[in-house]
C-alpha cells in the first residue's frame, strides 16, 4: 500500500479573525497535531498542503510543502492539487484539517486498517461521526483527481460533490468521536 499523509493548510480562518493553524495547544501549533497523528499513526511520508501567503510561517525541514497556486479555494482544490503533485508516487492520501488538535492516537491506525482490508475496491475510505461525514479525516485514492477536477470545472469547492461520484466506503465512528472536533473560532476553545 502506497500512502502518504497530508495537512491541508492553506485556509482563510475567516470565522477565526487570524490565522488559526498557527495558535498554540499544549505547546504545539495546531497543524503540528495533525502532522503528529499521521507520523504517530504509522504514516512516516507526510506533506502539508498550502498556499504561497502561509508557506513561509512553517518550519520547511518538518516535512515537504505542496504550496498551491491559488489562494483559499477550499478543499477541493487542495485535494485537486495534492492528487496531482503525488500521484506518480502514492495511490492513497490520508487528508487531516489543519485544526484538529485531538485526533486520537488508534485513529490513523484503524481508518490504514480498514484501507487494508478491502484494498482498492473504494476510491475513498470516508470516516462518519454518527451521520456526519467527515470529508478531511478521510483517504482517497489518487485515481480520483479527474473527478475532482471535473467538480472544481463545474464550480464545486467542497468535498461532497466529488464524494457523491466516487465509490466510498463509509467507517462509523462515535458522534462524539474526538478526532474530528476542530477549530473554527476563538470561543471553540472553551469546549475543550
Amino acid at each position: 500500500m502506497n500512502l502518504a499523509g497530508v495537512v491541508l493548510a492553506g485556509g482563510k480562518s475567516s470565522r477565526y479573525g487570524s490565522q488559526k493553524i498557527f495558535e498554540t495547544y499544549q505547546g504545539l501549533p495546531l497543524y503540528k497535531h495533525s502532522l503528529h497523528a499521521l507520523l504517530q499513526g504509522g504514516i512516516s511520508d507526510t506533506y502539508i498542503s498550502t498556499n504561497k501567503e502561509l508557506a513561509s510561517s512553517f518550519y520547511q525541514k518538518e516535512t515537504d510543502l505542496l504550496v498551491e497556486d491559488s489562494f483559499h479555494e477550499g478543499p477541493l482544490y487542495a485535494f485537486a492539487h495534492v492528487a496531482r503533485s503525488l500521484s506518480q508516487r502514492y495511490d492513497w492520501l490520508f487528508l487531516l484539517p489543519s485544526d484538529s488538535p485531538f485526533v486520537s492516537e488508534d485513529f490513523i491506525p484503524y481508518m490504514v486498517s480498514q484501507l487494508q482490508e478491502t484494498g482498492n475496491d473504494f476510491d475513498c475510505h470516508l470516516p462518519v461521526s454518527g451521520d456526519t461525514w467527515q470529508p478531511l479525516h478521510a483517504m482517497y485514492h489518487t485515481r480520483i483527481l479527474s473527478a475532482a477536477e471535473k467538480c472544481l470545472a463545474q464550480g464545486k469547492r467542497s468535498m461532497l460533490p466529488l464524494l457523491h461520484s466516487i465509490r466510498v466506503n463509509t467507517i462509523p465512528f462515535p458522534e462524539d468521536e474526538p478526532s474530528f472536533v476542530n477549530i473554527n473560532r476563538p470561543q471553540d476553545w472553551r469546549r475543550i
